[in-house]
């Protein structure tokens, strides 16, 4: 992911090009030993330079440049051959990446388009023909991104994860009716994708895929009822549906063996029938007006608009894009081509004039020329072609033993963080790190996760470990923690504990993490309970001794939900979150009193885009055994320099004020990249009621304790790690005090 004006393609996109690269310049073991040692040798810091110089290349930064020049000097050749088609632009330039995909006619000066980029998140949006947007609705996670519309009423799919687990996941048709502006749902726990509705409005074709990978094609009534199903051809995989004329017959787009292929069920004959086959020619998004039948192709090696003449039997080019077109639609008197077309700034909308005599052949229009790597390598023929023999190897067949197979390291950081929270996945900001070391594993059934860390922390070696179970509903996690000091909560007057143990921490967390499908909101729900064993001294003054370890329990309820952010947004825009807990040592009651506490965090827009207010409020209660004996814990978060701060009652008031600065996009090798430069200034503010307080004498008053500062990080990404790290500095200043102070900051970000 890249954090600027320019869009960068994904490791999906770049891998194709250089897969590709290496199989013509170096043959196909290149990529056999490169997967080798990835996997098998993972304890090397740099697997790929160790397989890439068994094959002659002198490192990766190399192999990049030579690939893109050569492909650079390919496409500026045949660029300079092309004759471009022209067309009428919509929408007018942005200084960010955005593309506007799936334009729909509402009316000859009006289109509904899916609009997103760099700078937001997806929306629905009018788009008229001088350029003027206007808001229609933000969608959730879109699935396959197509949109259809019929009247007032437009439809989509989305992604929706299951409420507990992970790796279950469906897809969703909603519907949104722009005169009312209610959204409905077209089903439940469905997995249907690529709607289409039907000319006359009054069925909504999409395909539907079970959780046995059946394909097939199903029809819908506008609230979701179903009314028929129609399995895919020998269970094929299945695209991209479009009514034809009349409504008598569903054209899609079928992926088998050989190639993809156009397919349409007729409901008079009520059977499959072949139109027209297109290899290993990629097609996509076909749209019907009359007796012909429009679609994105690649057949000129630039994904093109092309036309299926259905009384002729035969294919024409449409479009001749400079880098591609795709998506296209019809007005409604079939004058008009609408369709997206692609440039370095993203997807733009363009109509072009439908004049057949300017159409040319697919016979004379196909040219696979501008693909560098079009022709097949010998070991891809013999897939392509039939001659491939699958693995003839047998494979016994044995029970598989989880607890056997509970640990699988397959990652590791030259940093400390604490993987195994449970608020990793909740929290919309960014995790702290410390100096150290992190490995973490996850088994094959991803049932069970667990982690090893070393953190040097306040000049203390502490190790860390823990496993988390989480193939039932709710999830278990065992931790165990060593080093560093214990906490002494009480000691009798006048002893100096000069010699203490090391402190050891044995946790048990049990939570049910509830995520709930809110659209564009993201929402989660969260109970859970902590038993924790610790290493604490304290002194008896009943049995007149010091007692070490302690028994703790800890009951919290976490609830959040925030407008999900874009890519270059901070913090959510909106949202908010909510906790409330309470903390006892039910075991050790006579010692140890209890605490209750909750609070509340809201965020909304700044002034400027990708800007983010940030409020808080949070309020506990120790309920002590008596006065000389408080909880000695904090369900609140104390203001930013403040620590070792105890009281009867805590209120914490806090906001911030974050903003991105500087995007500088500066890479320095495989060992940093800076991404961004961003800042904040933030206020935090205690009320504390019997706090306790050492100087001059020890005792309890209400105190009030305010910082101030600015906050001032990078967004970095060290040896090309996924997860973004942030490093920087706060500097705060204590106006009770006149003090100003200095402190590092390092947190991942993991969302």
């Amino acid at each position: 992911m890249c954090i600027r004006d320019s869009f960068v393609p994904d490791h999906y996109r770049l891998g194709y090009l250089m897969v590709r690269h290496g199989r013509r310049g170096y043959g196909d073991q290149l990529w056999v030993d490169f997967q080798q040692y990835a996997a098998t040798k993972p304890y090397l810091f740099n697997p790929t330079y160790f397989s890439m110089k068994k094959h002659g290349i002198p490192s990766k930064t190399q192999f990049y440049r030579d690939a893109l020049n050569e492909y650079r000097q390919h496409w500026t050749e045949t660029a300079g051959k092309r004759e471009n088609t022209g067309g009428r632009i919509w929408n007018a330039g942005s200084p960010h990446f955005t593309s506007y995909t799936f334009p729909q006619f509402i009316s000859d000066s009006m289109l509904v388009v899916c609009k997103e980029g760099i700078d937001q998140i997806p929306e629905f949006i009018f788009l008229g023909s001088r350029g003027e947007e206007k808001r229609i609705f933000r969608p959730g996670f879109l699935n396959s991104g197509r949109i259809t519309s019929s009247g007032s009423r437009l439809y989509w799919d989305e992604f929706v994860p299951d409420v507990r687990w992970s790796n279950r996941n469906y897809s969703l048709v909603r519907c949104y009716d722009m005169a009312t502006g209610m959204v409905t749902n077209l089903g439940r726990k469905t997995r249907y994708y690529s709607p289409a509705v039907s000319n006359d409005g009054s069925r909504i074709a999409v395909i539907g895929q079970s959780k046995t990978q059946q394909f097939s094609l199903v029809v819908l009534s506008p609230g979701g009822d179903h009314l028929a199903s129609f399995p895919s051809p020998d269970n094929r995989f299945i695209q991209h549906p479009a009514w034809m004329e009349q409504d008598s017959a569903i054209v899609v787009t079928l992926t088998g063996e050989k190639g993809k292929s156009m397919y349409a069920y007729s409901f008079r004959d009520n059977h499959w029938r072949c139109l027209f086959d297109a290899g290993y020619d990629d097609i996509s998004f076909p749209v019907v007006h009359g007796h012909r039948i429009f679609f994105g192709a690649t057949f000129t090696g630039i994904n093109n608009v092309f036309c299926f003449d259905l009384e002729k039997d035969a294919s024409f080019q449409i479009t001749s894009a400079r880098f591609g077109a795709a998506f296209p639609q019809v007005s409604d008197n079939g004058n008009q081509l609408v369709y997206s077309d692609y440039t370095s700034g993203g997807y733009q909308v363009v109509t072009l004039p439908l004049r057949e005599a300017l159409w040319k052949p697919l016979e004379e229009a196909a040219d696979h020329t501008e693909q560098l790597d079009y022709e097949q390598t010998p070991e891809e023929k013999r897939i392509t072609e039939g001659d491939w023999q699958g693995d003839s190897m047998a494979y016994p067949v044995k029970r598989y033993h989880k607890l056997l197979h509970l640990f699988n390291f397959h990652s590791w950081l030259p940093l400390y963080f604490d993987y195994m929270n449970p608020e990793l996945s909740l929290d919309p900001e960014e995790l702290p790190v410390s100096l150290g070391l992190t490995a973490v594993s996850q088994n094959r059934l991803s049932t069970a996760v667990s982690q090893v860390g070393y953190e040097y922390r306040d000049g203390f070696h502490l190790f860390h470990s823990g496993i988390r179970l989480k193939g039932r509903y709710p999830v278990v996690n065992l931790l165990f923690d060593y080093g560093g000091t214990p906490r002494v909560l009480l000691q009798r007057e006048g002893d100096s504990l000069s010699v203490l143990p090391r402190d050891m921490n044995l946790h048990l967390q049990t939570y049910v993490p509830i995520r709930l499908n809110t659209g564009r909101f993201l929402t989660v729900i969260q109970p859970r309970m902590d038993y924790t064993f610790r290493r604490d001294v304290s002194y008896l003054e009943d049995e007149d001794r010091y007692s070490t370890g302690g028994h703790y329990f800890h009951y919290r309820l976490y609830a959040s939900s925030y407008l999900r952010r874009g890519t270059r947004d901070i913090l959510p825009r909106a949202g908010m979150t909510l906790s409330c807990g309470f903390y006892h040592a039910p075991f050790d009651h006579h010692v140890f009193g209890s605490v209750a506490g909750g609070g509340v965090t809201g965020y909304l827009p700044g002034l400027l885009k990708h800007q983010t207010v940030r409020l808080e409020v949070s309020h506990q209660k120790q309920y002590p055994v008596s006065i000389s004996r408080p909880a000695f814990v904090n369900l609140v978060s104390l203001p930013r320099g403040f620590r070792g701060i105890f009281g009867e009652v805590l209120t914490r008031y806090s906001a911030d004020y974050v903003t991105p600065l500087l995007y500088p996009d500066l890479e320095l090798g495989p060992v940093l990249y800076l991404k961004r430069i961003r800042g904040a200034i933030w206020a935090d503010h205690l009320r504390g009621k019997n706090v306790i307080i050492m100087e001059p004498e020890p005792g309890y008053a209400d105190r009030d304790y305010t910082s101030i500062g600015i906050d001032l990080v990078a967004d970095v990404h060290l040896f090309r790690i996924f997860f973004p790290l942030s490093v920087g500095g706060r500097l705060m200043y204590m106006p009770e005090t006149g003090t100003t102070s200095f402190e590092w900051i390092y947190a991942v970000d993991i969302n």
